[in-house]
């Protein structure tokens, strides 16, 4: 559990870090009059994947949330049978 927590909060620092630390080598390597501008788009980009990634986890665990709810009804049904 600790593991994944690790996982998960290293890999949104990396959806945020890497937009950034690619924003500022593109400004200072071109020297963009609106670096502002960079980082803006850099964070909003960043952001876009995140609600991307939030969507994919939150689909699967609606799938998960059904899978149990099907099991239920399943182990339900059979508890009914056998006291019958």
């Amino acid at each position: 559990m600790v593991t994944r927590i690790f996982w998960n909060g290293l890999e949104i620092a990396l959806i945020f870090g890497l937009p950034v630390a690619l924003g500022i080598f593109i400004g200072k390597q071109f020297e963009v009059e609106s670096f502002a501008g960079i980082m803006i788009g850099t964070f909003i980009f960043s952001w876009i994947i995140l609600i991307f990634r939030y969507r994919s986890t939150s689909r699967k665990i609606q799938n998960i949330e059904t899978k149990i709810k099907e099991l239920k009804k399943i182990l339900e049904q059979e508890s009914e049978q056998q006291t019958e």
